[in-house]
């Protein structure tokens, strides 16, 4: 730093007024951040953030990278009179990994940048692309946000959070492909040590919230000593998933304790922590994501001041995640050219998550755990003789249905292309229907018996005798079954339906011989569970 005229910051240092005010005074500094802003603002050259009251912009939402790039377009502009578009390929990795919403400028960076990407002249880029296996040496591959929030920005966040940040700056300025595959490498190793340190975390952390019995507390303060403090915001993601409670992970060394944030949409969390402000050293982040810094003995009184408030401002529902659903559709009408239809609304994330759809009534016909320690859970659904396959991800040993059920789900669609084009349902919830029908031999011989001397009679009108066989065996079986049962008797030959003027007949075709139950497509199904 000795001799350094001009700090420019991105992505931090609205929240930094102390530290750069012991700054040399020699010193200039430029501020670009999009963090919650402070009552006290730091004394420098220029503070950009669009989130400052005096501040004009447009658009509020930008990440940490997008404001440095408007920065970046706004000096352009002014000295060379041209707009800058270069290097939107890192706006789009940077906007994508922040998890800001991707409405608005965003959401045009991001388009922009992931066609850029396919293409891009930035040779460490296409070297993590080709070591993360997301593309093949020379494949001209369309790079989606699942791409960079699964592939590329946790190995280049690696380093920084378990090593050295210096490592991800020198793949993106590498000037040779050799030189970016090696750091690229690099890179992937170190995601797999952090991957293994941020487990071992988790289980700690895990097993701290069970002894301090925050099961059912509103907020989880979670505190541990010398966890490694660049991964346990990825361990509080993860224990916000399982309980749907704001999260506080907090690793202390030295009776210094930093804490990671992540909240559900309904709490504030930056808020939550400016109202205890006073129980704590510093402060900064956003709605759903933030950072504090907190003295060792004040975090017993900080967990318990900030559940009260929790419980004062926020109700029991609040917390209950919710799924919103597009629309209630037929598998018949779940295609992979409607699919492809969606893919106008791309990108997608947060603030324009890909739709999600429900379907009602499916008959579960196969069912198979996947994965390593089989934590994944694939299953076979059909409805009204079309048949898809469902992934529950992440779902664990439990199975969420079996052979036979009734079920509905909520889900995701997706193409996948594995040995061909085919619809794939990413499911997001599943409930079992109440009503859940079984066939048996025993069943279809006392319904068929009950029935049999009204079906000889001539034709009989479908809407009549089903009418008429309800009120029969009304108290033996369900409506469900019994028109199941028709469906057994159809397609084994004993009945068959006939239009004739508009309204539809019953056919007894008398038989002979031995009837096989195992050719009627409806029997197998609803025969697996007494």
């Amino acid at each position: 730093m000795q001799g350094t005229q001009l700090l420019i910051t991105v992505d931090n240092g609205i929240a930094a007024s102390d530290l750069i005010a012991s700054a040399p005074k020699s010193m200039d500094f430029i501020i670009t951040d999009h963090h919650m802003v402070p009552d006290k603002i730091p004394d420098a050259v220029a503070v950009i953030n669009p989130h400052q009251e005096d501040c004009s912009y447009p658009y509020e939402d930008l990440a940490g990278c997008g404001v440095a790039f408007s920065v970046c377009r706004a000096l352009s502009l002014a000295m060379h009179k041209q707009d800058y578009v270069d290097d939107v390929e890192l706006v789009a990795m940077g906007t994508i990994a922040d998890v800001v919403s991707l409405t608005g400028e965003n959401r045009i960076f991001v388009k922009e940048g992931l066609k850029r990407l396919q293409s891009t002249s930035i040779v460490g880029i296409r070297a993590l692309l080709e070591a993360a296996g997301i593309v093949k040496p020379d494949e001209d591959k369309k790079i989606s946000v699942e791409d960079i929030s699964f592939g590329l920005a946790p190995r280049l966040n690696a380093s920084g959070r378990i090593a050295h940040a210096k490592l991800g700056v020198e793949l993106m300025i590498a000037s040779t492909m050799t030189e970016a595959t090696s750091i690229a490498k690099s890179l992937c190793d170190v995601n797999i040590k952090r991957q293994a340190i941020e487990r071992e975390i988790y289980k700690e952390a895990l097993a701290r919230l069970h002894e301090l019995q925050l099961e059912s507390s509103s907020v989880m303060v979670i505190d541990g000593h010398n966890w490694n403090s660049g991964v346990i915001g990825i361990s509080a993601s993860r224990i916000l998933e399982q309980y749907n409670r704001p999260v506080l992970m907090i690793t202390i060394k030295d009776g210094i304790g930093k804490g990671s944030c992540r909240s559900t949409p309904n709490f504030d969390i930056y808020q939550a922590l400016k109202v205890h402000e006073n129980l704590l050293i510093q402060l900064g982040g956003h709605k759903m994501a933030a950072g504090f810094s907190i003295q060792e003995e004040n975090i017993p009184l900080f967990r318990e001041a900030i559940n009260l408030y929790a419980q004062k401002n926020f109700k029991e529902e609040d917390f209950v995640p919710e799924l919103e659903i597009e629309q209630i559709m037929p598998l018949s009408e779940m295609t992979t050219e409607f699919i492809k239809e969606l893919e106008i609304l791309e990108p997608c994330g947060c603030d324009n998550p890909r739709p999600l759809f429900a379907s009602e009534g499916l008959s579960v016909l196969e069912t198979k755990h996947i994965g390593k320690d089989n934590k994944h859970f694939k299953c076979l659904l059909e409805q009204d003789s079309s048949f898809v396959q469902g992934i529950f991800w992440n779902i664990g040993i439990d199975s969420p249905c079996k052979i036979g059920d009734s079920i509905s789900i909520v889900y995701r669609p997706e193409i996948h292309e594995w040995r061909g084009e085919h619809v794939q349902l990413i499911c997001r919830d599943i409930a079992l229907n109440k009503e859940q029908v079984s066939l048996n031999r025993d069943k279809l011989v006392k319904f068929y018996l009950g029935i049999k001397n009204k079906l000889k009679i001539g034709i009989n009108s479908v809407t009549f005798t089903e009418l008429e066989v309800i009120n029969i065996f009304d108290t033996d079986f369900s409506r469900k079954e019994m028109q199941l049962m028709f469906c057994v008797f159809e397609e084994i030959g004993l009945i068959r339906k006939e239009a004739y003027k508009k309204e539809t007949y019953y056919t007894y075709i008398p038989s002979t011989k031995k009837l096989d139950l195992t050719v009627s497509p409806t029997f197998c199904k609803y025969s697996f569970r007494e």
